[in-house]
């Protein structure tokens, strides 16, 4: 398993937990650390 998370998964995840979409006009770039640390 890896330390990092890559954003569009969590946006995905979060997604299908709230039954909600995504915006059409998003676009995700970087990723974010478990701990919450945003990295380009």
């Amino acid at each position: 398993m890896t330390s990092r998370l890559v954003l569009p998964i969590l946006v995905a995840i979060c997604s299908i937990v709230f039954g909600k979409p995504a915006l059409s006009s998003l676009a995700v770039l970087g990723e974010i650390s478990i701990s919450g640390t945003m990295e380009p």
